[in-house]
């Protein structure tokens, strides 16, 4: 797989005036330094970071490396892939914000990629991922970087929490698994 960078999330926010003022209304509106209904200033800009234009550099990087991994790849058929948020900050000692944000599996082609890396930066701005950085007292105005990754062939799926997650018990493992794509 591939890392497309923090810098290519802030070269977009940086070159996109609509982006950029739609995160700022997010965080005076929740901050309280200018009225305004919360849940619809994200839904305003995850729509404005769906509905953008990637920066022609952006493109043309995740396109090489994309085209690098399919290469990399050759005499494996139906190739699909994941495209994964992280974001900065995500997992802390305080609190772990994974699964707040969107991850999309089985794409198949640029487009696709693409458009999922969009819509993982959108996600960083939906009232739920705001919302829990919000009650967690974590940067608003957060970054991310997004993952795109060869997906393995599965019939099932899983998650092994080397600690319990609700009460952190190190004593205490906890695995979930489930059929399908994962």
């Amino acid at each position: 797989g591939f890392i497309v960078t923090v810098s290519s999330f802030n070269l977009q926010i940086k070159r996109n005036a609509d982006l950029n003022e739609a995160i700022q209304r997010i965080r005076k509106v929740a901050y309280g330094i200018e009225p305004g209904n919360l849940k619809e200033s994200c839904e305003k800009a995850v729509e404005k970071f769906k509905n953008s234009t990637l920066e022609k550099e952006v493109v043309i990087a995740i396109s090489e490396q994309f085209q690098a991994l399919i290469d990399r790849e050759k005499g494996r058929v139906n190739l699909k892939f994941a495209v994964r948020s992280s974001a900065i900050g995500e997992d802390g000692d305080d609190a772990s914000s994974a699964g707040q944000n969107e991850t999309f599996l089985g794409l198949r082609n640029i487009d696709e990629i693409l458009d999922g890396v969009k819509k993982c930066w959108a996600s960083l701005f939906t009232y739920q991922s705001i919302e829990y950085r919000r009650q967690h007292v974590q940067p608003l105005d957060s970054q991310m970087s997004v993952v795109v990754q060869t997906m393995v062939h599965s019939d099932c799926a899983g998650v092994l929490f080397s600690r319990h997650p609700v009460n952190g018990d190190p004593s205490k493992i906890l695995i979930t698994a489930y059929f399908g794509l994962g």
